[in-house]
């Protein structure tokens, strides 16, 4: 669940310069910019089996619906 959910959200990662107490760079992968009822929106999706249907819009941080090809 947590790659899809990463995988997903690929394009708002949270990317920023962190060091831990001994100045050492430490890297988050798992941080993202999304509100917390949008990833439980695709939690929601990826449990029905329909998360292939939409995808993240940036600009509105919403949810869409692809259109699929015939």
């Amino acid at each position: 669940m947590e790659n899809l959910i990463q995988s997903f959200f690929k394009n708002v990662k949270l990317n920023i310069d962190i060091k831990d107490s001994f100045g050492e760079p430490v890297y988050q992968k798992e941080w993202l910019l999304v509100l917390i009822f949008i990833i439980d929106e695709v939690v929601e999706k990826i449990k029905g089996g329909t998360i292939e249907d939409y995808y993240y819009y940036v600009k509105s941080a919403s949810l869409r619906k692809s259109m699929g090809f015939p």
